[in-house]
């Protein structure tokens, strides 16, 4: 049956993946197929019964604007066979290694600001959320 919807995720980071997989002897039986970033999109796909594209992608902080680009790009071409999308993305920040060696580099914002574009930047902050549409 299923529905002819394409699904397309973006996501930054592994941190959960590092989590889960961090002590080996405790690490479950399916968690190395199922918790990479490349899984995302398909597992609601699965879930679903979505029958469209089924893509996940990583483009770094652009991640879920392009997933939305993507979708609308599918929806509107004639040749597709999907006349609805959903659209989502997602960070998570769950340790704080990633922060530890953004910081040497100065690539985070020291005041916890970002003003991007503006003659005020120092850096950027990260963020975490989930958002589906």
């Amino acid at each position: 049956l299923g529905f002819d919807t394409a699904c397309f995720v973006g996501g930054f980071t592994r941190e959960y993946d590092d989590v889960t997989t961090s002590e080996l002897a405790k690490t479950l039986l399916y968690t190395t197929t199922g918790n990479g970033l490349t899984m995302m999109s398909n597992r609601l796909s699965w879930f679903y019964d979505l029958h469209g594209p089924s893509v996940s992608l990583d483009t770094a902080c652009s991640s879920s604007l392009v997933a939305l680009h993507l979708a609308c790009q599918t929806i509107k071409a004639s040749t597709s066979d999907s006349r609805q999308a959903i659209v989502g993305g997602v960070n998570l920040i769950l340790v704080p290694d990633q922060m530890t060696t953004m910081n040497p580099l100065h690539f985070l914002s020291p005041d916890c600001q970002c003003y991007s574009f503006d003659d005020r930047a120092n850096g950027y902050t990260r963020g975490e959320g989930i958002g589906i549409m």
